[in-house]
């Protein structure tokens, strides 16, 4: 089983119909609401881990930063009460959803990413060094991204770790056969 650490997790959440982003923004005295250049609110919260949550006028409310499903889980609720608190209509009763993952792994070895780049066969793969210093490789399933870097790095993006665990054991357990060198 191919050890990995998670990097960051995205959750998010439909608390309501819809919110009056200007209700909110005054809600939280430190919050950034800029329309011009992102539609939401946006809170930084330092917890252990330092997270951003975004509130849509679509009523959604979004979760990155954390590397645990259940912090981030927490922290929209925290927020919901919150808004609650100030008489802001929201669902306390909303279902959350991992909307995507991203975990990494490193191998033993260094690998040479052009040669990889050459013995690997997956329908999408890209690597220019002078535009991005590491090989990218798309999935079998579309959802799921990998960045392999020289250092021996493997990071692997997906919709949730169910997902993305097996397919980086796949994916590691493939470049390690190559013996890349």
């Amino acid at each position: 089983m191919t050890e990995y650490t998670v990097e960051n997790i995205v959750v998010s959440a439909k608390i309501a119909e819809s919110l009056d982003l200007l209700q909110v923004k005054d809600t939280f005295p430190d919050a950034v609401y800029n329309p011009e250049d992102v539609p939401a609110v946006i809170l930084k919260k330092t917890l252990p881990e330092k997270a951003v949550v975004m509130l849509c006028a679509d009523g959604t409310c979004v979760c990155t930063g954390l590397t645990v499903q259940q912090d981030a889980e927490t922290l929209i609720w925290s927020t919901v009460k919150l808004l609650q608190a100030a008489e802001v209509p929201v669902n306390d009763q909303a279902v959350t959803l991992v909307e995507s993952i991203v975990i990494s792994t490193h191998l033993s070895t260094p690998i040479n990413l052009k040669k990889t780049y050459k013995k690997l066969n997956y329908k999408t793969m890209e690597y220019d060094p002078k535009q991005f210093p590491g090989l990218i490789v798309q999935g079998e399933n579309d959802r799921i991204v990998f960045l392999v870097l020289k250092t021996g790095k493997v990071v692997c993006t997906g919709p949730n770790t169910e997902t993305v665990s097996p397919a980086l054991e796949q994916f590691t357990n493939e470049l390690v056969s190559l013996t890349i060198k």
